[in-house]
């Protein structure tokens, strides 16, 4: 297809990668977008929000620095998950790997409760039911005092949720995460072992009551 020119976005406004793209769930059309960027427009870094003609819907931007992976939504739809790279000072308190936030401000709480992750957030995935949980996968294997093993099912408080065990989890780091409507869940990424028996870079994972 052609370039839609009525998406106003020039070939040097983002000084570095796009990494996760997210649609907001208002209808509005606008859209979330982080990456590894640390400038957009010389104001925003990390994490946006764009307008459908391509316009920052932003006035600041809840990240000061640090690079961002992974983008999800919340049920509530004012307010979006972030994994990545990021250990720095965000509006609302200081964030590490995780946040959940509105664009503008860091839940605090939420930080709080996310404080003890011990490496990067690459991949978040939706649970896609009422619970507003979702999965996490990177490079971390602790959390809130366990092995976790490179992914866990969040709680939207940004607590761990045991019900679903993974095991010793991965080898090595998860980037990938899709969700099939009966809960079986495809991770790819790159590992060679998932709780301790072989496994090649992408596998297909039963559903939690199986």
């Amino acid at each position: 297809g052609s370039i839609d020119s009525g998406f106003n976005i020039g070939p040097s406004e983002f000084n570095s990668n796009v990494v996760e793209i997210l649609l907001t769930q208002d209808g509005s059309e606008e859209v979330f977008v982080g990456g590894l960027f640390s400038s957009f427009r010389g104001v925003f870094s990390g994490l946006t929000k764009l307008k459908p003609n391509g316009d920052s819907s932003l006035v600041e931007s809840a990240f000061s620095g640090g690079s961002v992976y992974g983008i999800a939504p919340t049920n509530n739809g004012n307010s979006i998950f972030v994994g990545g790279g990021f250990n720095l000072t965000c509006t609302g308190g200081a964030v590490t790997f995780l946040a959940k936030t509105g664009g503008t401000q860091c839940d605090a709480a939420f930080a709080a409760n996310t404080s003890t992750l011990n490496a990067r957030v690459s991949v978040l995935t939706s649970v896609g039911d009422a619970s507003d949980d979702f999965f996490a996968g990177g490079d971390f294997t602790s959390f809130e005092g366990n092995g976790t093993g490179r992914i866990a099912r969040m709680k939207a408080s940004g607590e761990l949720n045991s019900t679903y065990s993974f095991g010793a989890g991965f080898n090595g780091e998860v980037r990938g995460i899709s969700v099939f409507e009966d809960g079986r869940i495809l991770v790819g990424g790159q590992f060679t072992t998932y709780d301790d028996g072989a496994a090649g870079n992408l596998i297909r994972l039963k559903a939690i009551f199986d």
